[in-house]
């Protein structure tokens, strides 16, 4: 198990973490009003990861909601759980399986 996000309480943008075949990304804790997004990126440099470069931005949005979701892209790939509109209890913990 990956931990992209350990009881983030405001805005924040976790590291990029390996995977490779399935797994599945938990959003669980307080959003108070909070999103957070699950980037996948092919690139291992972070320096010259940008948004604009994640193949799937949009491939998980919680909006003010917790759940979970599968990823299945070939080969090793990068995710990363990024919080944004974090209210005052916040307090969001994103891991994922493998």
């Amino acid at each position: 198990m990956a931990t992209l996000l350990s009881s983030a309480t405001a805005d924040t943008t976790g590291t990029l973490t390996s995977h490779s075949g399935p797994c599945t990304a938990f959003v669980h804790g307080t959003m108070d009003g909070a999103t957070v997004v699950l980037e996948v990126s092919p690139s291992t440099n972070t320096a010259d990861v940008v948004p604009a470069e994640y193949v799937a931005r949009s491939i998980a949005d919680f909006r003010d909601r917790t759940g979970c979701v599968t990823l299945d892209a070939q080969g090793t790939y990068y995710v990363r759980a990024v919080l944004t509109d974090a209210g005052a209890s916040t307090s969001v913990t994103v891991t994922t399986t493998q």
